[in-house]
This record gives C-alpha cells, sequence and structure tokens, in this order.
C-alpha cells in the first residue's frame, strides 16, 4: 500500500525541457524529427486514457499523429504519467485522478490537470513530501509535509492554469456595455498596469461606464472623474 505522501529524488519526472530539444529540470523535450508517424506505444497513456470519449483533447492528438507537435506532447505526457504510476503506486486518490483524467472533454480541462501533474512531478523531483487532498472536501490540491517527517501538513498548494481576471476581461464588459451606444468609445489610461484586477473595481470601472454613457446618450454632458 502507498503511503500517504509520495517522495521521491532525482528522475521521477521525464519531463520535457521548454522547447525542443533541449534540457530542463525534468529531462529532454523530444523533438519532433525524431520520430516518424508511425505509431508508437505509450504504456502509462494508454492507463489514463482508459475509458476515455472521443472528445478527449489526448485523443485528438493520438488521431493526427502527422501533426509534428502532437507526438511531441504525447511523449512528454507520457513520461509524465509514468513517473506519477510509479511515485503513486497503488494510492486510490491517484486513481480517482486517473479516472478524472479520462473523463475530460476541453483542452481547457485538460491544460488544468496538466498543471496538477506538472506540480506533483516538480515535488516529487525535489523530494518534497507531500499528499493529497480528500476527495469532495474544500482543501489544496497538494498538502506539503514536514521535512523531519509527521502528518500534519505545513502548507498547501493550490494549482491552476487559469490567468487571473486583468485589464483584457475589463475592455471585453466595456465593449458589450457600450454596445447600445453607437459612436462611444472608452480610452483607459494606468499610472501602473494591473496584472490582476479584483472584481469589485471592475464592477466599479463598468458602473461609472454605464452612468457616463447614459447621460451622453441622453444628450447631457459627461462628467469628468480621476
Amino acid at each position: 500500500m502507498f503511503p500517504q505522501f509520495h517522495r521521491r529524488k532525482g528522475g521521477a519526472a521525464e519531463l520535457g525541457a521548454a522547447a525542443p530539444g533541449e534540457h530542463g529540470p525534468f529531462g529532454v523535450f523530444p523533438r519532433a524529427d525524431e520520430k516518424g508517424v508511425e505509431e508508437t506505444y505509450r504504456p502509462a497513456l494508454d492507463r489514463w486514457l482508459r475509458g476515455a470519449g472521443e472528445k478527449h483533447p489526448v485523443r485528438v492528438w493520438l488521431a493526427r499523429p502527422d501533426v509534428p507537435i502532437f507526438p511531441v506532447n504525447l511523449d512528454v505526457l507520457e513520461g509524465m504519467l509514468d513517473a506519477l504510476d510509479s511515485a503513486a503506486g497503488g494510492d486510490t486518490r491517484w486513481a480517482a485522478k486517473r479516472r478524472e483524467f479520462a473523463s475530460l472533454t476541453s483542452m481547457g480541462q485538460f491544460l488544468e490537470m496538466r498543471s496538477e501533474f506538472a506540480v506533483a512531478c516538480a515535488l516529487a523531483s525535489a523530494g518534497i513530501g507531500y499528499g493529497l487532498g480528500k476527495p469532495g472536501e474544500p482543501n489544496p490540491d497538494f498538502l506539503i509535509l514536514p521535512t523531519e517527517g509527521g502528518a500534519s501538513p505545513v502548507a498547501g498548494v493550490e494549482v491552476t492554469s487559469a490567468s487571473p481576471p486583468g485589464i483584457n476581461e475589463l475592455s471585453e464588459r466595456i465593449e458589450e456595455e457600450l454596445q447600445p451606444h453607437s459612436g462611444l468609445g472608452v480610452h483607459m489610461v494606468f499610472s501602473r498596469y494591473p496584472s490582476r484586477l479584483r472584481s469589485a473595481v471592475a464592477d466599479e470601472v463598468i458602473a461609472a461606464v454605464h452612468d457616463q454613457a447614459s447621460t451622453v446618450a441622453a444628450g447631457g454632458s459627461p462628467e469628468r472623474r480621476r
């Protein structure tokens, strides 16, 4: 029975680097020209795709071996999943992860889960002990365990591939708000460009745009605001 945390050093994550042929912390990213388009058996991927439907993003890659980047993606994913299987053993929570992986139907879902796998491999490769959160309960994806041993986690890691709400989302909301008002637009200027925009601030901006647009549409003059 696999213990409640993962602790592997060195070689645990045979991940690729950022570009084909480059070395990275987890191995070497295969070059697209290192293999032809012939079918390649990937046992770890086969296990993780058991029961997956045709809409699974990885099924799409498998169906198009003629696209050079697809086999590269599959080889990197194979190394990642094989490392996870080796580290997890019979842990029932990783078995649940396999079922979740097989149920994916969109690229967004896949990217989100792949981010979790990358973090798990990085933790294992660094020899950092961690446990998985309990299914069905609000908790971080990974619970970091103390280096001196013990079952009580010292930190939690929540993994996401989603970008934080930013100016692009605000611009889209402003455009939508101004659609009924032909000829009106908004030019945004920042003293410091924010990488993340809180929803309350975005709501305040949209409310101001709404008020000003309504005033101009009614024939009034816009109020200057700081």
